[in-house]
């Protein structure tokens, strides 16, 4: 959209100004019939800049301006729209109200016997067992910890090992409460393979049982959420490990607010349990006894705590006094770059592209990404969104990309396929790792980035490929001032020349004595 026009339809804050909202809109936020082709794409998209008015938008939130008795009210415009940060605290509630949220209403499964586990893993022909803990299906849902999963089972089988994840069958934000303990429900995949339901003291009976056999138990940690650290600590005395490596994938060690979000909007930096600044978070009641039962798992274990990057290590460090055995650093990814024999040609006056990789998620970004998508996208800059749902708000283009350990590279490939430029990873909070800025990198694109994304800023740094930018004033500034087509010539460039691969680890079995 040109300037002068843009300024004709919406204020500084990208919002649209109140007239359109009355002329170009019906009451339902859908448009008139005189205005479609001015709102909508020909194949039937919201264009981008109005994507905020229209009825699906999600950069903000329009409410019902309503009186004492329930009427609308007259002197109000029929809707208020609400930014992202204003939207998220109108939905506040107490940590209590978002765990009840999360509870099933179905009843427990049929639970499998102790004979019943024990045969399936008398079954497998492997010497070995390796329990792996973990917080969800990690075959059925996206992310990156079930990624990491997913690869450590293939390494496991690999090396003629039984791979036993399990995690809870009731999900929760928080850890399991005390009173479950060794009747925790959990599901349990074998090799892959879902086999059941049950409890936890029947699964630590089984392995007792695979122990007393003559079989090798080893224990790895990927995730706490809905466990109980007591029962699992019970666990892990009854397989005789020798140690536990327990994977610093987020900050849940440190707070039930695993992303270290105050009320779940600005990185809080993980201050004293007692202080003010937990007082004034929805996580902060519950963080002094989650930090009990987390300090009294680690005492009781050789726990070694694996960090997936630097900065997490050196974060954790600062902030952290749990007991452990040592701090490992394994990435989970490390990448190679080399000259291309034959440079590629230079598409130098193609439309830039900026894309958005994942779970549209606020702490991912992905309001920033929908805010410079409003005010930018226009013939001569393209913004696309690669990810396993649609959210159909006027990008110009999606598609759909699940990455699994058998289709590691499908996030790069879709990249370089979508020709994308410049990736926007937002991150509000300090990423352990960030399994798509390297899918960025591997792919020839470049990120941009802020100072507080954690890994996302120090791979950045340290490759040269995208930007830090202090704010979100300096990135519009950065789209708006022309600085970006000179950073994607340079990109383009650079990639003409030389290509990057990814080379990846082995997870726990990098650790010294696991290979």
């Amino acid at each position: 959209m040109q300037p002068f026009l843009y300024k004709v339809f919406f204020r500084k804050a990208g919002k649209p100004r109140s007239w359109t909202r009355l002329v170009l809109f019906r009451k339902d936020r859908t448009a008139r019939p005189l205005f479609y082709r001015v709102i909508h794409k020909k194949n039937g998209a919201v264009r981008p800049h109005w994507a905020y008015w229209t009825a699906n938008g999600s950069t903000c939130s329009a409410i019902s301006q309503v009186s004492a008795n329930g009427a609308q009210s007259s002197d109000q415009p029929d809707t208020q729209l609400l930014t992202a940060t204003e939207h998220a605290l109108s939905q506040l509630c107490t940590f209590d109200q978002t765990v009840a949220s999360w509870r099933r209403d179905a009843p427990e499964p049929e639970l499998l016997s102790v004979e019943a586990i024990f045969d399936r893993l008398a079954a497998s022909a492997a010497a070995g067992i390796l329990l792996s803990v973990g917080h969800d299906n990690y075959r059925k849902n996206p992310g990156g910890v079930q990624l990491c999963i997913q690869r450590e089972e293939q390494e496991a089988i690999a090396r003629g090992l039984t791979y036993l994840q399990f995690h809870p069958w009731q999900p929760l934000p928080c850890l399991a409460p005390e009173s479950k303990g060794d009747d925790l429900p959990v599901t349990m995949l074998l090799n892959g393979t879902p086999i059941g339901t049950a409890t936890m003291s029947a699964l630590t009976t089984a392995v007792a049982r695979c122990v007393a056999a003559g079989r090798e138990v080893r224990l790895v940690v990927h995730h706490l959420l809905g466990h109980s650290p007591e029962a699992l600590a019970t666990l892990a005395r009854t397989a005789q490990v020798r140690e536990v490596p327990f994977w610093l994938h987020d900050f849940f060690a440190l707070c039930p607010g695993y992303t270290l979000q105050r009320n779940g909007l600005a990185f809080c930096g993980a201050p004293d349990a007692s202080s003010n600044a937990c007082g004034l978070c929805v996580f902060g009641p519950a963080r002094p006894r989650h930090q009990t039962r987390i300090t009294a798992f680690f005492q009781s274990l050789p726990v070694i705590a694996v960090a997936p990057s630097q900065v997490t290590a050196d974060f954790w460090s600062t902030k952290s006094d749990l007991p452990v055995q040592g701090l490992a650093v394994i990435p989970h990814v490390v990448l190679e770059e080399r000259s291309r024999t034959f440079p590629e040609r230079i598409e130098a006056d193609a439309p830039i592209t900026v894309g958005y990789l994942g779970a549209a998620v606020v702490h991912k970004g992905w309001s920033v990404f929908t805010e410079m998508m409003n005010r930018h996208s226009g013939p001569k800059m393209r913004f696309v969104v690669l990810s396993t749902e649609r959210p159909g708000l006027g990008e110009d283009a999606w598609h759909r990309v699940h990455v699994t350990s058998e289709t590691p590279d499908a996030m790069s490939v879709a990249i370089e396929r979508s020709k994308v430029d410049v990736v926007l990873h937002w991150a509000t909070w300090p990423e352990t790792f960030s399994f798509t800025t390297f899918e960025a990198l591997s792919a020839g694109a470049w990120v941009l980035t802020n100072p507080v994304s954690g890994n996302v800023q120090a791979v950045v740094r340290a490759t040269g490929r995208g930007a830090v930018l202090d704010g979100q004033a300096a990135l519009d500034r950065l789209f708006a001032d022309g600085d970006l087509a000179d950073l994607v010539a340079g990109r383009r460039a650079l990639a003409a020349r030389t290509e990057i691969t990814a080379r990846y680890g082995s997870l726990s079995f990098d650790l010294p004595g696991w290979s």
